[in-house]
């Protein structure tokens, strides 16, 4: 997938379009390089400052497949041996990597800070998250831009979302520094402390500390049991995949929905807010747990909703995860079965990748429909 920059100096990859309102002055443009060097960019540094941004370019793959981690290292590990010769300026990035850096600067209230971007693996949320570091390299701000309509909407969501939350004791969020909406809107965010304490792949623990955090009644949510048919979440996850029913995946998820609602639509269940991504790329276990990345959180969710999610991101079977979650909620009462929850989270991962392929990205359509049905068997 080629990147070209247009006339009027907005940016495409060939399927996201970003226009600006306002041009910079030509001594402010910078020249970036993509790490890795071919295909779609992941990750864009800027030239003059590569002795600042390159160990944490290298720091930024903790998370990522193996094949990306390895590209992008093995970038970072080539210019730190031959220098920047290596590796192609993203001459497409000239100009509109520049203007997010600027944009990204002015919402965080930092003029002089160094910025790398970071792109997302091409799928319907892509959005450029903007790094932003001192000259002593230590990082200063995390900046979301909203560049088409889909993340545009996901950063406003995130925005209300962060001002509004009130975060129970043993969870620390990230505190918002700045925001705009408008065009182009953008939020900026604090680090942690300690980004790189304590432990990541701990599915259990996580399924744990989700139920705990997201008790009923915590962040002032209304813990009175409802059908698991009319909560909020269901609602917002059955209205997606009717926007999207023309697509042969999501008529698929369509048909088991109908089996999912006469096995479980009538479950009463406690109700409050769930994060929407609870997994390892966005929670930090340690003594107090760090959790980041709030743009799918939602209120009107099922306790345990959390839980369920991880377990399945992580490759565990329904089943199991249903185990897990059952005795994670037996001191709650009216929770409802955890096999509904599981079932829940399956079908909201797939709504997922069914707009992830209406957008005609690819995803992994087929194996989460098999895991639908395997948490739909009699």
């Amino acid at each position: 997938m080629s990147t070209t920059t247009t006339s009027d100096g907005s940016w495409n990859d060939g399927s996201i379009a970003l226009p600006w309102t306002q041009g910079l002055p030509d001594g402010d443009l910078s020249a970036w390089l993509a790490l890795p060097p071919r295909g779609p960019a992941r990750v864009l540094a800027p030239r003059e400052h590569l002795d600042i941004v390159l160990p944490t370019v290298a720091q930024l793959v903790g998370h990522a497949s193996l094949a990306r981690r390895t590209a992008i290292r093995a970038g970072v590990l080539g210019v730190k041996l031959a220098g920047a010769r290596l590796l192609p300026d993203a001459n497409a990035w000239s100009v509109v990597g520049s203007r997010l850096l600027a944009h990204a600067r002015e919402v965080a209230g930092q003029p002089d800070a160094i910025g790398i971007i970071r792109l997302n693996p091409a799928r319907p949320n892509r959005k450029p998250v903007l790094q932003l570091l001192s000259e002593d390299g230590r990082t200063t701000a995390y900046v979301k831009v909203g560049w088409d309509e889909i993340s545009a909407e996901l950063v406003r969501g995130e925005t209300q979302v962060l001002l509004g939350l009130d975060a129970p004791p043993g969870l620390e969020v990230p505190q918002v520094l700045g925001h705009v909406d408008g065009a182009v809107p953008a939020l900026a965010v604090s680090p942690f402390e300690d980004e790189r304490g304590g432990w990541h792949h701990v599915e259990d623990e996580m399924a744990r500390r989700a139920v705990a955090i997201f008790a009923p009644g915590s962040f002032g949510q209304d813990p009175t049991p409802m059908r698991l048919q009319d909560t909020p979440l269901f609602h917002g996850v059955s209205a997606q995949l009717d926007e999207l029913a023309s697509h042969p995946f999501a008529a698929a998820l369509i048909q088991r929905r109908g089996r999912f609602l006469a096995r479980y639509g009538q479950q009463l269940v406690a109700t409050g807010r769930w994060h929407g991504d609870w997994s390892p790329g966005y929670v930090i276990l340690g003594e107090v747990t760090h959790a980041w990345d709030w743009e799918r959180s939602s209120t009107g969710a099922p306790l345990g909703l959390d839980g369920a999610y991880t377990m399945i991101a992580a490759g565990h079977a329904p089943s199991r995860a249903a185990r897990v979650l059952s005795g994670l909620l037996e001191d709650h009462p009216n929770t409802g079965r955890a096999g509904a929850i599981v079932a829940l989270a399956l079908l909201v991962r797939a709504s997922r990748h069914a707009d992830a392929a209406a957008h005609g990205m690819r995803t992994r359509a087929e194996a989460s429909l098999a895991l639908l049905d395997e948490a739909l068997a009699p």
